[in-house]
């Protein structure tokens, strides 16, 4: 980690120790749920939305949430020389498993604009940044590819431009045929971010076969790149048993970020959550681990 770029950008995007929102992120956001229907909605459809009802609901409790999740997670590995020293192209391919309205992916990219910005070295004009985004339902795919776009469109951000940006809905990992098409064409993935997807897996394919699935994005990932896992507080059997199923450590990490009241209050909220960030080359099943 480069200490002072380190801290140069947790001024900027967590200001006084809690996370908040840009304000170019938060109109973007804004303009999108006002956008959507209002309609009473049960926790499974906030948490999972399947129509634009429950979009509006997830965008409203879980985005900010989210995004910040990734950046905290990302945040030591991206101002580190190692990641730096890894940018050998003006490429940066991104693979967002369980992708929603394209959360991860713009936390990702805010950071990267800011990182490169604070560097402002001549290394690297622009980043052209590419994203295969993969979800199972048919909102999110549509939404994630409106936020990505209109985030370039308003923002025109000085060091990243938008390159390619796929969409998959077909669920990982029976789509790793596509997933190995599309790197073998745009070039091995930068960065894969398992984002809450770790329970659907395993009610679908059992412990030891999410294991086996995860390997699997060692082909298809930059040796030098990362792969991580972000699950929610409640998953900690869950996300410890597929962590040593694959011979990585995972921690438990606690941010705090703004929240507005009804009334309009500033407040703020802190929560805890799951995280596993790993290099593909450590990756290996250990089958004793089951």
């Amino acid at each position: 980690m480069h200490k002072k770029l380190y801290k140069s950008i947790i001024d900027e995007l967590c200001p006084e120790g809690n996370w908040k929102l840009r304000c170019s992120i938060e109109k973007l956001l804004n303009a999108k749920i006002n956008q959507l229907p209002c309609r009473d909605v049960t926790g499974e459809e906030t948490r999972y939305p399947t129509d634009r009802a429950s979009m509006k609901a997830f965008l409203e409790t879980f985005f900010a949430r989210h995004y910040f999740q990734v950046q905290k997670s990302l945040v030591e590995y991206l101002t580190s020389s190692e990641f730096y020293d890894s940018l050998t192209t003006k490429e940066f391919n991104i693979l967002d498993i369980g992708s929603g309205p394209a959360v991860a992916s713009l936390a990702v990219t805010e950071m990267l604009d800011c990182i490169l910005g604070a560097r402002n070295e001549a290394g690297i004009h622009k980043l052209r940044v590419n994203y295969v985004l993969n979800d199972t339902e048919n909102i999110c795919l549509g939404i994630d590819q409106e936020l990505l776009r209109n985030y370039f469109r308003s923002q025109s951000p000085q060091r990243i431009s938008c390159g390619h940006v796929f969409s998959m809905e077909k669920g990982f990992p029976s789509n790793f045929g596509q997933l190995e098409r599309v790197a073998r064409n745009l070039g091995l993935y930068d960065l894969i971010i398992l984002s809450y997807v770790l329970k659907p897996l395993h009610n679908d394919l059992g412990l030891k076969n999410i294991a086996n699935a995860l390997s699997m994005l060692q082909g298809i990932s930059k040796p030098n790149g990362r792969i991580m896992i972000i699950q929610d507080k409640f998953s900690k059997a869950l996300v410890g048993n597929v962590s040593r199923l694959i011979g990585q450590s995972f921690k438990k990490e606690t941010l705090a970020q703004h929240i507005y009241s009804e009334n309009n209050d500033n407040e703020t909220y802190t929560y805890s959550y799951y995280t596993c960030l790993f290099a593909p080359t450590g990756l290996s099943v250990n089958a004793r681990a089951v």
